[in-house]
Formats: C-alpha cells, sequence, structure tokens
C-alpha cells in the first residue's frame, strides 16, 4: 500500500485490519420492507446501498511540524 523510505507517518506498530463492511452495515439497515441484502448475502443488492470493495482501517503519525506545510 505504501512504500517506507518515502514516508514515515505510518504507523507500523499497528499494522492494518480489514473491515467487513457486510457486518458493520447490519445494524444500519433501516428498511422494513427489504431484507437486509448482507443476510443472506447478495452482491448485487448490496452494492447498490454499500461499497462492494473492502475498507482498511490504519493509524497515522501526525507530526506537529509536517513537509507539507510552506515555510514562511
Amino acid at each position: 500500500m505504501y512504500n517506507s523510505t518515502y514516508t514515515s507517518e505510518i504507523d507500523e506498530t499497528y499494522d492494518f485490519v480489514v473491515i467487513n463492511l457486510i457486518d458493520v452495515m447490519k445494524p444500519y439497515w433501516t428498511s422494513t420492507t427489504d431484507p437486509y441484502p448482507g443476510d443472506p448475502y447478495d452482491h448485487n443488492t448490496f452494492k447498490q446501498y454499500y461499497s462492494d470493495h473492502h475498507p482498511v482501517l490504519f493509524w497515522m503519525i501526525v507530526p506537529e511540524s509536517d513537509d507539507d506545510q510552506m515555510n514562511n
């Protein structure tokens, strides 16, 4: 996902977590007429409401002074 040669702002001690949207979004399904498309999983219907990609969670290190700040 990234090359550590070019950044020191990714917290490598945390690693990353893949988020399963099928499980995470189920409690937020509010339709009273349609069943949740993740139980049972219906790929075509699910991707009409949510992403069919699995997002990832990772930690960033945000220094006070950074290379993307302009010097005045």
